[in-house]
């Protein structure tokens, strides 16, 4: 018998060419999955994540910065996370806070990354919310490594991208607060 896995790099490996996975990679592998955090896998979260992957590939033949298509182009998803990041945009440039000062406030963890969950939380600290599954969808299409969290670098590439929206869409942007 063959198994196949797919590493959260996404490459593949096979029992037969390649050892398995270490626990570890398993134990990401379904934390990223079990969105609700109940320690068991259900046809939903497995569907979101089916469902992501085929987003994902079809993304992949686009241009990365979907933040600037006109809304009524944008995919469901697309508008999930553009109603996301330009309020934090906007929040982040009302309050004169980085990137990194978004970091220090909601990696409570000081991980290093904020995972989906955090990056949830974080909206409804801040009054911007939307369905889990949905968002947890729409965050994986920004997420350029795959591994279920926004890191610093990351998370300030999307700021470039709403920076971008706003400055094709008429609205002269301020300037982000260089890091320090």
């Amino acid at each position: 018998m063959r198994i196949s896995f797919m590493s959260l790099e996404g490459s593949l490996r096979t029992s037969v060419t390649s050892p398995a996975p270490s626990l570890e990679e398993v134990e990401q592998l379904f934390k990223l999955i079990d969105a609700d955090g109940d320690g068991s896998l259900d046809y939903m979260e497995l569907d979101i994540v089916m469902k992501t992957v085929q987003e994902r590939k079809s993304k992949q033949n686009r241009a990365s910065n979907f933040f600037v298509k006109d809304e009524a182009e944008m995919t469901e998803l697309e508008k999930i996370a553009l109603h996301y990041f330009v309020p934090l945009w906007n929040y982040m440039e009302a309050h004169r806070w980085t990137v990194k000062d978004f970091f220090a406030k909601f990696d409570r963890a000081s991980h290093g990354y904020l995972s989906f969950r955090e990056l949830r939380e974080a909206g409804k600290e801040l009054g911007f919310t939307c369905k889990y599954e949905k968002f947890d969808r729409a965050l994986m299409l920004l997420d350029a490594n795959l591994d279920g969290a926004l890191s610093n670098e990351e998370l300030q590439r999307v700021m470039n991208f709403v920076k971008v929206r706003k400055r094709k869409m008429g609205q002269r942007p301020k300037l982000m607060h260089p890091e320090g």
